[in-house]
């Protein structure tokens, strides 16, 4: 009980406010710059993963996710959630390891975005001396 405890402070006072940070920011980049919602890859890296984590996160957040495995346990479907569910809540090292580097890799592309913002179908123009 002490686990799911701890889980569930860090998902409300870490991992939620993380997401809002990045649904934010991405709200902030598709619509008030010439991003766009899925104009670049990056971009729409950001919403996917933003999406899947809210909608997942949220899910086992909530006592909704446990529901569903037991229903879906005594006819042997089960197993789908419950592999999300150690990727979002990890007890294993390979699970913790994939939801790091996911962790990570938002973080890198909420920083580091790419440097150009240039439209692909732009005509390059050389730069005059």
């Amino acid at each position: 009980k002490l686990v799911e405890y701890c889980r569930y402070i860090v998902d409300s006072w870490v991992v939620m406010p993380g997401l809002i940070g990045c649904v934010l920011t991405g709200l902030f980049y598709s619509i008030f710059t010439s991003l766009g919602f899925f104009k670049f890859a990056w971009v729409t890296f950001k919403w996917i993963i933003s999406f899947c984590a809210g909608f997942w996160g949220t899910f086992f957040w909530l006592p909704v996710g446990d529901r569903c495995i037991e229903w879906l346990t005594p006819m042997g479907l089960d197993w789908p959630l419950r592999f999300v569910r150690s990727c979002i809540l990890p007890e294993e090292l390979w699970a913790s390891l994939v939801q790091v580097t996911i962790i990570f890799a938002m973080a890198l592309i909420s920083i580091y975005r790419p440097l150009t913002w240039k439209m692909y179908d732009d005509p390059i123009v050389p730069p005059t001396s």
